[in-house]
């Protein structure tokens, strides 16, 4: 009698494990080959990774223009003073067009100060001269209010600055700062084939400037150090 093979075990494929790895890995396939067909790699930190190098974290958050343009300077060789004053010139702007705006307060006059004009109702201090000969204590009221000095307008103090207007114009600033940001992280992802899109690049530098002025300094430093590396071998090679 001719025994009976055993029934044949059930293949992986069919586990629902198994399925749900082969349907991801169907899903990230086309984002894999999209980005090694255009020869893009990956940024080396995030855009939160600031703990990463602090220093250059508390750079970009108390003074960001300074490593905007340093980051301008490591990467493309170019003036880092103007790249510095390009990044700020939109505050300055923004600053000297609401301090120019007049404040609409200055136009009524203020209870706290005395008009030019003295008021009709005021007492006066004149006496008669021949008053001076009879009543003696009146001359010593007549020279004690020729010495006291002249009531002068006050003028009041330069009106403060439209809070209103400066929160209206705040959206402004940002997106001026988005788009001076975008217009350089762009350039710096075309040198370095890094990923990424201008919509992304906007949103980053309009509503994070120092996480993203501190994540491009830390990929120029890594693209650095990797530059040097490369040719340090290269010289190597030749030299043997």
């Amino acid at each position: 009698m001719v025994a009976e093979p055993p029934p044949a075990a059930p293949t992986d494929a069919s586990t629902p494990s198994v399925l749900a790895r082969s349907r991801r890995s169907r899903t990230r396939s086309p984002q894999a080959s999209d980005e090694e067909r255009r020869g893009l790699v990956q940024w080396s930190s995030g855009t939160f990774a600031c703990h990463q190098q602090p220093e250059l974290c508390a750079l970009s958050t108390a003074c960001p223009c300074v490593q905007f343009g340093i980051n301008q300077r490591m990467a493309f060789h170019e003036s880092c003073v103007r790249w510095a004053l390009a990044w700020i010139s939109p505050a300055l702007a923004l600053w000297l067009l609401l301090s120019l705006l007049p404040s609409p307060s200055s136009s009524s006059p203020s209870p706290h100060f005395s008009s030019s004009s003295p008021s009709p109702s005021s007492p006066s201090l004149s006496f008669p001269p021949e008053a001076d000969v009879k009543h003696p204590r009146l001359h010593a009221a007549r020279l004690h209010a020729a010495a006291l000095p002249s009531h002068r307008p006050a003028t009041a103090p330069p009106p403060p600055l439209p809070l209103a207007s400066a929160l209206y114009a705040l959206p402004l600033l940002f997106a001026a700062f988005g788009l001076i940001g975008c217009f350089r992280r762009r350039k710096l992802r075309r040198k370095y084939a890094l990923t990424g899109s201008t919509l992304s690049d906007f949103v980053c530098h309009c509503c994070c400037v120092p996480c993203s002025i501190a994540r491009e300094a830390r990929e120029i430093r890594t693209q650095v150090v990797n530059e040097t590396l490369a040719s340090m071998e290269c010289s190597c090679d030749d030299f043997e």
